[in-house]
């Protein structure tokens, strides 16, 4: 397992899914939890070392110190920062060799353009046709963790 796992692409129809006899079990016996999708950009939360050390990725790779990808630093990893490092603590509970979590979603807004709304200066619109906020927010939508170099997905 690498560094950093992305969160890869769902197909737009379950005909496209490569499930052998098990998974397709598996599946069936799922228990699923179904959210809208948000247009934004995919983006993920990951922490390491112990907990200590929280940094940010997109769908390809994790971002570097350089890349300000939509404005992210300006508030959101400051603010979420903390609570990702609680979530590491509190899954370590039930995992005690713990090494990374990602926490993976959507990053969106950025734009709202109505007269009574105020623009947030320095804010560009993650995207455009549905608009959310003036601000730029995160939404998570799945979070995982490494077992046995696989990469688990928690339930809810």
């Amino acid at each position: 397992m690498t560094e950093f796992e992305g969160y890869g692409k769902i197909s737009e129809s379950s005909s496209h899914w490569i499930l052998d006899k098990t998974d397709n079990t598996t599946f069936k016996r799922t228990l699923w939890c179904v959210t809208e999708k948000i247009h934004g950009a995919n983006f993920c939360f990951f922490c390491d070392n112990s907990g200590q050390r929280v940094r940010c990725g997109k769908r390809t790779g994790l971002l570097d110190d350089t890349d300000d990808f939509f404005g992210y630093k300006r508030r959101l990893f400051n603010e979420i920062t903390p609570k990702i490092q609680q979530l590491y603590e509190f899954i370590r509970n039930d995992h005690p060799n713990l090494d990374k979590v990602y926490v993976f979603g959507e990053i969106f807004g950025g734009a709202y353009p109505h007269p009574d709304v105020p623009k947030v200066p320095h804010v560009t619109a993650v995207q455009t046709g549905i608009w959310y906020c003036p601000d730029i927010e995160f939404c998570a939508f799945d979070l995982a963790i490494p077992i046995d170099n696989k990469q688990i997905y928690m339930g809810y």
